[in-house]
């Protein structure tokens, strides 16, 4: 087979990679490798704010139960008040939640964060849905495959390590007090 021939091949049955899918694609990997630059110092910055082992398994847990507790709510929510308004809602919500991780004093406003953004996950089931809606039928399998990819940026913690210290010298970009907690 030549490169030609895998090329169309390629092309043709990833061809479904288009309009509202593509963007979600495009937008959760991006959100991904933002979300996992700070990872590799996480620990320490919690322990820079006070906190223990004990501190990030309770960081840990509580962001599990919230997450455990908005998992059936928000299909529910989502059919009833609308995916669009849900997913925004909430998005903003999120976004907000990770200034209680850019301001906190102590650990215990981690927490707090880690338990606000996990609440506003009520919408993944929403997101999931419009997910779907942006796929032909005979194409939801493979996307929901190409869906489930994206968070592999987690198993190379190398990459948003690399990616966390060149974006350090843009302290906009970049939280301040994690900047400072990890050297």
């Amino acid at each position: 087979m030549e490169l030609t021939e895998l090329g169309i091949i390629l092309r043709r049955e990833f061809s479904f990679i288009r309009g509202n899918y593509r963007i979600l694609v495009i937008s959760w990997v991006i959100m991904d490798l933002a979300m996992e630059m700070p990872v590799p110092n996480f620990q320490y910055y919690v322990q820079a704010l006070g906190g223990t082992g004990l501190a990030l398994g309770l960081i840990g847990f509580a962001n599990f139960i919230a997450m455990a507790a908005v998992a059936f709510p928000g299909g529910y929510l989502a059919d009833k008040y609308g995916r669009r308004w849900l997913v925004t809602t909430m998005t903003f919500g999120m976004a907000l939640s990770w200034l209680f991780f850019a301001i906190a004093p102590t650990w215990h406003f981690i927490i707090l964060g880690s338990i606000i953004s996990s609440l506003c996950l009520i919408y993944q089931p929403a997101l999931f849905a419009m997910v779907q809606d942006s796929l032909p039928p005979e194409r939801r399998g493979m996307g929901s495959s190409i869906i489930q990819l994206i968070p592999i940026n987690r198993s190379c913690p190398l990459c948003a390590q690399r990616q966390s210290s060149r974006l350090q010298k843009f302290r906009g970009l970049y939280c301040n007090g994690l900047g400072h907690a990890a050297r």
